[in-house]
């Protein structure tokens, strides 16, 4: 016999895999309206004091784990101690551990104590002990300073990390492969196929970075300034098809759990992701930092703060002057100014940084998406910018405008043109003369050949254009 019958057909894929809890069953359907909590400022009167929701997904009848929500707060209030959650505007703390879960049907108030110094207290007159204080609140990522000294939520992460030495330090330009070689799967779904290398404070977070000294936290502490956020404590392993949410903001890490085992969280809910993964342990990333995991939380949560931001009332907020890096707490009536900079913070992003020349020794590697980074078909022009010494040409009628779709520019692209039209015309002979007829290039001897065609011959590799799959 030659053949073994007929091919056997699978139904079609559903939601069905080990992680689908029964315990989240209740995700299968949407509670997104239902399931929300709402968390107040106490000294903002009735109808102006709710600094941001959070969905409430840790309980099928709703609710939040109670040191995922004071985290946030703590944040928010430009990283306070001592702050406490209560159910009305001059109400007692609530009786709850760090991972107990707040029940919905309640808005929660965050107090701040009066501060002790006088020179930390309150910029305006309302200065009652027996009323509650009126905190200023950070409104952006950018504006928010890493504390240094993490929230007691946060100091069990170090716990539950697996405590293993590093087999050795990577190349700076190869922390790609450093990452896929001690991940191996995607730390969320331990799937092989379809893995991206993700960031945790983003690399267009660079500036950040540098002003809150985090680089005293990477794991290779020998990089140079090109290469400051790409270190595997900066850096973990997920599949292709969760960076864009994680990126998108839909979903952060959390310590949960008397060990502070990680776990996803998801900030809004989805048809499909919410019910898998909200609440399932991540697998182990050694080296995978801390602070860098609360940095990235912090840059997750500041959009949440949209609303409070589009009320017509005066608030009082943080603010940091451009030049000096000098933090004021004022109270602000124009808020147009921080809502033009949070939109500027919630649309930038993680996967397409700023191109940097230092980033030359990466061009056709891998990139934060750890895709190919793109190469076009034709020159490129920039009449923006010069080399001191190097004469660039104009653009011919046929090239590519630095408006095509997709392409991406980068500082110095004008020098690097005209570095490639001067080799171009050096490796031609004496007697070579060029006419352009309907976008090719014809020789003084009538041979015919095409730009790209002689660039081919010169051992240059073209690419046709694709889109980022």
């Amino acid at each position: 016999m030659h053949h073994h019958g007929l091919v056997k057909l699978r139904d079609p894929a559903i939601i069905n895999e080990s992680t689908a809890n029964p315990d989240y069953e209740f995700l299968k359907i949407d509670v997104s309206r239902t399931h929300r909590i709402n968390f107040c400022h106490p000294a903002y009167p009735p109808g102006d004091e709710i600094l941001f929701t959070l969905s409430a997904f840790d309980h099928p009848e709703g609710g939040i784990h109670h040191g995922f929500a004071l985290s946030v707060c703590t944040i928010v209030a430009d990283n306070c101690e001592g702050g406490f959650l209560s159910l009305t505007r001059e109400g007692a703390p609530i009786e709850a551990g760090l991972d107990d879960v707040l029940a919905t049907g309640h808005d929660y108030f965050y107090h701040v104590p009066h501060p002790t110094n006088a020179n930390d207290a309150e910029s305006h007159d309302d200065r009652n002990p027996t009323k509650p204080y009126k905190w200023p609140a950070v409104t952006n990522f950018q504006d928010w300073k890493f504390p240094h000294r993490m929230p007691e939520v946060w100091t069990r992460c170090n716990s539950s990390m697996p405590q293993i030495l590093p087999s050795g330090t990577a190349s700076q330009s190869n922390y790609t492969l450093a990452v896929r070689t001690r991940d191996v799967s995607c730390r969320i779904t331990q799937h092989y196929t379809g893995t991206e290398v993700a960031h945790l404070c983003p690399e267009s977070e660079r500036d950040w970075f540098i002003s809150n000294n985090m680089q005293q936290y990477k794991t290779n502490l020998n990089s140079d300034s090109a290469h400051l956020l790409k270190d595997p404590g900066n850096m973990l392993l997920i599949r292709s098809d969760l960076h864009k949410p994680f990126n998108d903001r839909l979903f952060m890490f959390f310590p949960k759990g008397s060990e502070g085992s990680l776990v996803v969280h998801m900030l809004q809910q989805t048809p499909d992701l919410s019910q898998l993964y909200h609440n399932v342990e991540i697998h182990p990333v050694p080296h995978c930092c801390p602070e860098f995991l609360f940095a990235r939380f912090a840059w997750s949560v500041f959009p949440l703060l949209g609303g409070f931001l589009s009320r017509r009332v005066p608030r009082f907020v943080v603010t940091v002057n451009a030049e000096t890096g000098e933090r004021t707490p004022k109270e602000i009536s124009d808020l147009r100014p921080l809502q033009a900079k949070a939109a500027t913070s919630r649309s930038r992003s993680p996967q397409k940084p700023p191109r940097q020349a230092e980033d030359a020794d990466e061009l056709g590697s891998v990139n934060e998406d750890d895709r190919p980074t793109k190469r076009r078909k034709g020159a490129v022009y920039d009449d923006s910018s010069s080399c001191s010494g190097i004469d660039t040409p104009p653009p011919p009628s046929h090239s590519p405008q630095r408006h095509s779709k997709g392409f991406e520019w980068y500082p110095g692209s004008a020098a690097l043109e005209a570095l490639r039209q001067q080799a171009i015309v050096a490796q031609r002979p004496s007697n070579y003369l060029i006419e352009v007829e309907h976008g090719e290039e014809v020789q003084g001897s009538c041979r015919k050949t095409s730009l790209s065609k002689e660039l081919e011959d010169m051992g240059f590799e073209i690419f046709d254009d694709w889109e980022d799959t």
